[in-house]
């Protein structure tokens, strides 16, 4: 189907607008001729009149994004609504200006194309929604002074000091910032200096701009002298400071003094970044006055005689202000410059206020039982330098007080390190029962507390694809260990819970992970032990994408030698490696079991990636299959099925070489393998491992042990929840999973 319809410019030349679309689609599409007419005028006012005489979109079931620019003509994809296909489309037409009338270079100046026409799309949007509510007699929508997506992703990734410039080149850049960078910070720097300069002599700046270089391949430099050339003022900041570096801005008010009528807000710049600051005065949350600062890189004042309730520096958000939190001033309440709240669950968006949360908190293991509690944190997308999580639980089995601390604090140095994360976690739980010869249930449990620094090395080119860091950890863990006596009168042993007893560990480990969208892969380097041991191990793992949607081949390494300091055997017996990881060698706590001393049963094959990541427990020995006290090679090797299924199924082989490992069981002494089926419930949280094939070490203890029909005991399965880690949830992928 055709729809056509007209514009007609300034200059008097008439433009034909097409629409061609397929007839299913036709609801979408009815009048959608005038979002090109609009944008064709709006750009022809403000920038430079449109030169050919059509303009055309195209319904073209587009896989590679939801539109994309040709000269006079844009290809749409699937959208899901009116109003979408409307603001894809204006920011289609767009680009006959940015980056076709002035032929600016896409990949070395990006933002100059996307960056340049964004910021024209929200200007057009928000005009072109006015007109549609005229027409139609409609209520305009509310209009936010706060974006509560983009800006906060924005925001997020630049208190994380994890931005990129948006004058990057275009292959510099990561996934996500690409998006940000290019598109939401480039249009909100040129929205900042259009503040600045005042909306008219913005426009006069474009329009000079376009007279000057239409058709001449401009770069960053030409446009700022025209824009200087025609204001009058020096722009370094918006195209120097801001736009092709990291640098951020945050300001902060630091004092408000009044005399007679006039209060005067003090700004302080904590970044010492050229920059003005925008002040706006609110009455009754309504705009009644509005200051803009010179640039200024230390202090500055600013004073109005006008009545207000509240101050708000970049109260439109347009400077991305790594820490908005310090920007408001509140003339009432109990803390008026940082002002506090008490609110439930989480904080999504932007968050003005220093804001606890509230949320249940839950927890489960064979001895506490159900554990049920409250979470205090400030945990929000937009995080603070220091966040915190306390969980406090009580168990409904063990009738004690169980749960977690955890607490994190973020430095940002400007050489060296791009960030140095101070932890602090603190866990307590009960992992044994006992009521033998009595009535009454006595419970071990362990308290652990673990001070911890990452440095996280710069990282210019893929900020958030590749993070590297360096992590320093002491753990001290105390167990209250079960023991049993025999003091009573009938002679019988009972159980009673031995005080705590205190081990120390001290850890060092190097991690590289590329998160890029294909073969992702990641490497670990760990030292760590006391003075009994020391363990020196790596660990790799590579993700192999088939070219068949969320399926893969799976990969991973490792390598590990162990150095015991002690002569005798039983005080390094925890320490071995294991070819299969179980509760049993999980002498960090850094793992979450169900049942941390179970034996037998179900709970006793839990098994977790760690070390030789093989996937068969053998419980019921004292020294497990494939332990050791010298060195550990292992490779495992999974892979999804390359056909849609309904739920996550894998294949595995695991293989591993030891020395000095129990030779009890098989003939195979140093060496052990093993393969099966996986079953992948709830995106991986919960795997459940049967295997099919197995080396003779692993065969002989299943047959010994439970006869020919020990399929069923050899079956394992992982937990992949390891608990609460702050630096984890504030680096790992936060920002897309939220977005």
């Amino acid at each position: 189907m055709i729809e056509k319809s007209e514009q007609i410019l300034n200059n008097g030349k008439t433009v034909a607008s097409y629409c061609y679309y397929l007839p299913q689609n036709a609801s979408l599409w009815k009048g959608q001729t005038e979002a090109i007419n609009h944008t064709i005028k709006f750009l022809s006012d403000s920038v430079g009149n449109y030169p050919y005489s059509h303009a055309s979109a195209v319904d073209g079931g587009l896989l590679a994004g939801s539109g994309m620019e040709y000269p006079n003509v844009t290809v749409i994809g699937k959208v899901g609504d009116k109003k979408t296909l409307a603001t894809v489309i204006i920011h289609e037409v767009g680009h006959n200006w940015f980056y076709g009338l002035f032929g600016t270079n896409e990949r070395e100046f990006a933002w100059m194309d996307e960056g340049v026409n964004t910021f024209y799309e929200n200007k057009i949007d928000k005009s072109y929604n006015a007109y549609l509510d005229k027409k139609n007699d409609t209520k305009p929508a509310k209009e936010q002074s706060i974006d509560l997506n983009a800006t906060a992703i924005l925001a997020l990734v630049a208190s994380q000091n994890r931005q990129q410039p948006a004058g990057a080149h275009a292959a510099d850049f990561g996934a996500i910032n690409y998006g940000l960078s290019v598109y939401q910070k480039a249009a909100g720097i040129l929205k900042y200096m259009e503040t600045y300069l005042g909306a008219e002599m913005f426009t006069k700046c474009m329009q000079q701009y376009f007279r000057e270089f239409c058709y001449k391949h401009p770069q960053p430099k030409d446009m700022q002298n025209v824009f200087e050339n025609v204001s009058g003022e020096n722009l370094d900041c918006f195209f120097t400071d801001l736009m092709p570096t990291k640098n951020v801005i945050d300001f902060k008010i630091s004092n408000v003094r009044s005399t007679a009528n006039v209060k005067e807000i003090r700004i302080k710049n904590k970044t010492g970044i050229n920059a003005p600051a925008i002040i706006t005065f609110l009455k009754d949350k309504k705009i009644v006055d509005q200051k803009i600062t010179e640039p200024f890189t230390t202090y500055a004042s600013v004073s109005t005689s006008t009545p207000f309730d509240a101050a708000v520096i970049d109260y439109a958000n347009v400077s991305a202000d790594r820490n908005i939190k310090n920007n408001t001033y509140k003339t009432k309440g109990i803390s008026k410059k940082h002002p506090i709240a008490l609110k439930p669950l989480f904080g999504f968006g932007i968050q003005t206020s220093t804001n606890m949360y509230i949320a249940p908190a839950v927890g489960y293991n064979y001895y506490d039982g159900f554990m049920v509690g409250l979470s205090l944190h400030n945990l929000q997308t937009l995080q603070s330098k220091f966040t915190y999580v306390v969980s406090p639980m009580i168990g409904f089995n063990s009738k004690q007080i169980t749960g977690s601390v955890n607490m994190a604090y973020n430095i940002y140095p400007k050489k060296v390190f791009s960030n140095i994360t101070l932890l602090f976690s603190a866990n307590k739980f009960n992992s044994d029962i006992s009521s033998i010869n009595n009535s009454k249930k006595t419970f071990g449990g362990f308290l652990k507390m673990v001070p911890k620094i990452i440095f996280t090395l710069p990282n210019n080119k893929y900020p958030i694809d590749v993070v590297k860091t360096i992590t320093l950890k002491q753990y001290i863990i105390g167990k209250n260990n079960l023991g049993y006596s025999n003091l009573s009168a009938d002679s019988l042993y009972r159980p009673f819970t031995k005080p705590m007893e205190y081990n120390y560990y001290t850890q060092a480990t190097y991690a590289h992970t590329n998160n890029r969208t294909m073969n992702p892969f990641s490497y670990v380097i760990d030292a760590h032990g006391n003075s009994d041991f020391a363990k020196l191990s790596a660990t790799g793992n590579v993700k192999l994408n088939y070219n068949v949607p969320k399926k893969a081949l799976y990969i991973r390494a490792f390598a590990g030698k162990m150095f015991a300091f002690t002569p005798s055997v039983f005080d390094v017996a925890a320490y071995r490696f294991a070819t299969t990881a179980t509760a049993n060698n999980d002498y960090l706590l850094d793992n979450y079991y169900v049942g941390r001393n179970a034996y037998k049963k179900v709970l006793s094959n839990q098994v977790d990636m760690r070390e030789g990541g093989a996937k068969l427990a053998t419980p019921l020995l004292a020294n497990s299959v494939g332990q050791s006290d010298n060195y550990l090679l292992a490779l495992n090797v999974s892979t999804d099925l390359p056909i849609k299924l309904p739920i996550g199924i894998r294949l595995y082989a695991d293989l591993a070489t030891t020395k000095n490992i129990d030779l009890s069981y098989g003939k195979a002494k140093n060496n052990m393998a093993s393969g099966g089926i996986q079953l992948n419930l709830f995106k991986n949280t919960i795997q459940i491992n049967l295997p099919l094939v197995m080396s003779n070490n692993y065969k002989s203890y299943f047959t010994s042990t439970y006869g020919k029909k020990y399929i069923g005991h050899s079956m394992s399965f992982n937990i992949n929840f390891n608990g609460f880690d702050l630096h984890k949830l504030r680096n790992n992928n936060l920002i897309s999973k939220l977005f």
